[in-house]
């Protein structure tokens, strides 16, 4: 059975990054194909993330709390909500209000997707049945990879209707994945050997505590989220902004859908290694470690005068968000109670969103004001106060063994 579900909860991993690989990494191409400016294409991201954040709070406590629905149910009816904003783009063309309004939501909304799936593993492993998240992780690349890879070339050969496109075809494996990982999560809760372990954690993971209670009760990590902002403020503005960073260093789309397939593929190895890397070294000692990798890769991409040393960025990954993210999880893990954990998956995404919320917000107005050069250098600078932030916090924001 802890086959089964590892299976089904890698493919998870796997679609939904797919899901972001193409309405996501290719919102720019899709927006200035329709003739949105690049200051508004940062507003329809800002939009976006901040509904997110504002919404995902209440989504998060309606999962802790609920007992009607189980949490594959709730990603369900979300990716099916994606999915019908996302049909809509294959009909709207042009700069128009309703195009703006459709792509919110369509991002907006899963953005919501993020802390339960993450969380999904902490109930699967409160039935007794431990997954390797480092590797079903480095399936969310692989699908990442695969997509980028292929759209770039797909958006050249057909046009921008392949990112919806992808975005559906994504959301189709990840309906089937889902539903495999309820069938067998129900199995395994009905299996004799888990059943009375399952029944014990369960209770424990049923401990009621408010989203405000929560934060009063981990202010050190909350700081510590603050510096994940500044940390990935150059995450999303290279997201959204990617097309407009290489185009003066003479890329185009089908170079940047290789760039995104070649961080996402250079992270796997250092995903499917997460397990033991764990056992070796603290999450604490990865999430610092880490910091080298993001920095360096700013670096770089400030000294690029070719997309060469663009490329050569991008494979910072491994040691750079490749490390970061499961150890983030695996931290949190080890830091949060049982009844804490989607709250505390739900806090380190909002902050994510947030930082896409000012990168967005702020981007294209700097690119429109001030050009490339400049954005880049305050992506180095945020970095820079993100990782400093991240290695102050660590330790203290740690509730775990020692």
């Amino acid at each position: 059975m802890k086959n089964k579900l590892t299976f089904d909860y890698a493919g998870i991993q796997m679609s939904y990054s797919m899901m972001y690989a193409g309405i996501g990494a290719f919102i720019s191409v899709f927006l200035l194909a329709n003739n949105f400016t690049n200051t508004e294409i940062g507003l329809v991201m800002s939009a976006a993330n901040l509904m997110t954040v504002l919404l995902q709070p209440s989504v998060a406590d309606f999962a802790d709390r609920t007992k009607r629905f189980f949490l594959t149910d709730l990603i369900l009816f979300i990716g099916a909500a994606v999915g019908i904003f996302t049909a809509f783009l294959f009909f709207l063309h042009g700069r128009s209000i309703v195009l703006f309004v459709f792509y919110v939501l369509a991002m907006g909304v899963h953005g919501f997707l993020q802390p339960l799936v993450n969380s999904l593993l902490f109930k699967v492993e409160a039935a007794g049945y431990r997954l390797n998240f480092g590797l079903c992780r480095a399936m969310g690349s692989v699908g990442y990879a695969a997509v980028t890879a292929v759209l770039g070339s797909l958006v050249e050969k057909f046009g921008v209707s392949a990112i919806p496109g992808a975005t559906e075809v994504s959301l189709l494996i990840l309906i089937i994945m889902v539903l495999l990982m309820s069938r067998h999560y129900k199995q395994a809760l009905t299996s004799s050997e888990a059943k009375d372990e399952a029944l014990a954690r369960t209770e424990t993971a049923r401990e009621d505590i408010s989203l405000t209670a929560f934060i009063r009760n981990n202010i050190p990590f909350v700081i510590l989220n603050v510096g994940v902002i500044f940390l990935f403020f150059h995450l999303y503005i290279i997201s959204s902004f990617m097309i407009q960073i290489i185009t003066p260093l003479g890329g185009n789309s089908a170079q940047m859908g290789t760039m995104f397939s070649l961080s996402a593929a250079i992270e796997v190895p250092a995903m499917i290694a997460a397990g033991i890397l764990g056992r070796k070294f603290s999450s604490r000692q990865l999430l610092k470690f880490s910091m080298i990798g993001f920095i360096l890769k700013n670096v770089l991409l400030f000294l690029a005068r070719s997309t060469f040393l663009v490329y050569v960025s991008q494979c910072t990954q491994i040691i750079g968000y490749a490390l970061f993210y499961p150890a983030m999880v695996q931290y949190i893990g080890e830091s949060m109670s049982k009844g804490e954990a989607v709250k505390g998956q739900a806090l380190f995404t909002i902050m994510m969103t947030i930082a896409g919320v000012l990168a967005n917000l702020t981007g294209g107005l700097i690119l429109d004001s001030i050009g490339v050069r400049m954005l880049v250098l305050i992506c180095l600078i945020t970095v820079v106060i993100g990782a400093v932030i991240i290695v102050l916090m660590a330790d203290r924001a740690y509730k775990g063994k020692r």
